[in-house]
């Protein structure tokens, strides 16, 4: 689900799916299309969900794995949750040759907010493709929304732009769910204490060496930003499954609206998981 140029997104956001390029087949909300229920979504409380039995999940069988909310976690708004359980996918990924942390360059950073690590990722051990990942926690007190980073680039060592040299270019975070002003709703927000993350990702043909060359991630973060405030629906995810399906693997997962209005739903609208390991 593709952001407008002013960062907002459609109100009708699914909460955690896993990511497409990660993981075949995940499913908004459940395998069988957001139902409610424990054979479907499980979404809970005064939700409205789309869909129906009649799609690509409707004959998967799900191996009951268990999982749980991570104890602690700040990432309890509406659209987020840190969750452990079964690991995902069927081959180990080698992270010593397929996964590298860079550098993080914020200019101008305001203080409410903190830039964490960055690393890459790629496919495969020779793939020059690259997934992106930055955390970034809001440390202030209020809701800020519409957070990007601009002035967006990937640089080599000696500082060159290896992609995204545009200076008008910009990335936007993916948070929580907020209502501005002008009642627009956008998931780029980050309350207080909550965390959240830039993730990009670039393809190339393999001998340009993107993956390989990157050494920097750099853009801006000095606002001003939106103020936005916590919408009454509230959908938070609280478990994941993974299953077999007769053309793809796939992971579904539970959801619980723990607010006082409705949250709408729909199929097949992804919001972006971080996958991590048990460190």
């Amino acid at each position: 689900m593709g952001a407008r140029p002013d960062g907002r997104r459609s109100a009708r956001l699914c909460a955690a799916a896993l990511a497409a390029s990660l993981l075949i087949g995940g499913a908004c909300g459940g395998g069988a299309g957001a139902k409610s229920g424990p054979d479907g979504g499980g979404v809970g409380g005064n939700s409205d969900a789309g869909g129906s039995d009649a799609d690509d999940f409707s004959a998967c069988v799900w191996q009951g794995t268990k999982s749980t909310l991570a104890p602690g976690a700040a990432l309890t708004a509406n659209n987020t949750a840190d969750m452990t359980g079964a690991a995902l996918g069927q081959t180990a990924i080698n992270t010593a040759v397929q996964r590298k942390k860079i550098e993080v360059r914020a200019e101008g950073i305001i203080p409410d907010l903190m830039v964490g690590d960055g690393y890459l990722w790629r496919p495969t051990a020779t793939s020059e493709s690259a997934y992106l990942s930055i955390a970034i926690t809001n440390i202030g007190t209020s809701m800020l929304c519409s957070i990007k980073g601009i002035s967006y680039r990937w640089l080599d060592a000696a500082g060159n732009a290896l992609a995204m040299p545009d200076p008008n270019d910009r990335i936007y975070v993916d948070g929580s769910v907020g209502m501005l002003s002008d009642g627009d709703f956008t998931d780029s927000c980050l309350g207080p204490g909550e965390q959240g993350y830039f993730t990009d990702v670039k393809t190339t043909d393999d001998t340009s060496l993107l993956f390989s060359q990157v050494a920097t991630v750099a853009f801006s973060l000095s606002g001003p930003f939106s103020a936005g405030t916590a919408p009454a629906g509230k959908l938070v995810p609280q478990s994941y499954d993974v299953g077999t399906c007769p053309t793809m693997n796939a992971v579904r997962v539970t959801l619980t609206n723990t607010g006082t209005d409705k949250v709408a739903l729909q199929p097949y609208s992804l919001s972006p998981a971080i996958l991590m390991d048990d460190s």
